[in-house]
């Protein structure tokens, strides 16, 4: 693979549905086009810094560990599953997600408040993020949601609309739930009380 990085830019093919880049520590960024790629794994480019401005045909994308981009595109196109584990510097999403519909922020110590809208998202897995105080007052088309190790979070909003399953530990902050949650509550630290 490293024949295909000059001057940190990859310039290999794009020609093929599935691109992996696993620990390319040399990649800083990725071609403007990204061709007919729909599976694009950077899991470990620890030096990656930013990606294009428009995805393309991309469908999933991993940046596990990628521990310098520090924002995201505008336009997700039609990315439908988005891991960001291990990603310290990011702090913000864009405000669309587009067809976003798993959402792993696993780790995203920067990260402080989510989109508004999240659109599509249906898991959402908010594990390790102890700079996120807020929730969105809608939580959309969630259904499974874990906050674990979210100390800043102090409150969950009213309608957690379609969740049906919450994993709560370690948000220490976090004393109340709502008093209409329908959710089944998977974990907690016995210090939640409802209403």
């Amino acid at each position: 693979m490293k024949e295909h990085i000059k001057n940190g830019i990859y310039v290999g093919p794009t020609d093929g549905s599935d691109l992996y880049l696993i620990d390319c520590p040399g990649l800083t960024k990725l071609p403007d086009d990204l061709g007919n790629v729909r599976l694009l794994d950077l899991r470990g480019c620890t030096n990656l810094t930013e990606l294009p401005d428009n995805l393309g045909n991309v469908e999933s994308l991993d940046l596990d560990g990628c521990k310098k981009i520090t924002k995201l595109p505008d336009n997700f196109g039609g990315v439908e599953l988005l891991h960001l584990i291990d990603c310290p510097n990011l702090t913000e999403l864009p405000d669309d997600l587009g067809e976003v519909r798993f959402l792993d922020l696993m780790r995203c110590k920067k990260i402080t408040k989510l989109p508004d809208d999240l659109g599509d998202v249906c898991l959402l897995d908010l594990k390790g993020c102890p700079n996120l105080t807020k929730l969105p007052d809608d939580l959309g088309d969630v259904e499974r949601l874990y906050l674990i190790d979210c100390p800043n979070l102090t409150e969950l909003p009213d309608g957690l609309g379609c969740v049906d399953r919450l994993y709560v530990r370690g948000c220490t902050n976090l004393t109340k739930l709502p008093k209409n949650i329908t959710a089944q509550i998977i974990f907690f630290d016995g210090y939640l009380e409802v209403g």
